[in-house]
């Protein structure tokens, strides 16, 4: 019987690593700009830039709609996006967009990709940008 009791126990602290891992919290999977400008040309999937309307305007990746991470209606506008689909989140750096992962892990999503230098590493790899 206390082989049994241990025997459980073992497997309940097991459970409770594996769960606290900080790999099991993750929607995004960071990618560079190779990788996503590859994955865009492939892929069915909607881009989207999470920077400022003004920053989107002076350049984004083809195709991208914007959604303001700084305004107050941003997890609202996420929310009204299928969370079943593909999607690429990116910002000037990775900063704002890697902090926005808890807003798309709150909306449902669970399976995105994430430029992780942001565009600055497509403008960095010479990819062409739309105004």
């Amino acid at each position: 019987m206390k082989t049994f009791i241990k025997l459980h126990l073992l497997f309940f602290i097991f459970l409770s690593c594996v769960n606290d891992s900080p790999m099991a919290d993750h929607v995004f999977k960071d990618i560079d700009a190779a990788t996503a400008k590859n994955i865009i040309e492939q892929e069915e999937i909607t881009v989207i830039d999470i920077r400022t309307e003004n920053e989107y305007k002076s350049g984004h990746i083809p195709g991208a709609i914007n959604i303001d991470f700084s305004s107050l209606e941003f997890d609202n506008m996420i929310k009204s996006l299928n969370p079943g689909k593909k999607y690429l989140v990116y910002c000037r750096s990775g900063n704002r967009s890697s902090i926005s992962e808890s807003s798309f892990k709150k909306a449902g999503f669970r399976n995105i990709y994430h430029l992780n230098r942001g565009i600055n590493d497509w403008i960095g790899n010479g990819f062409k940008l739309d105004n």
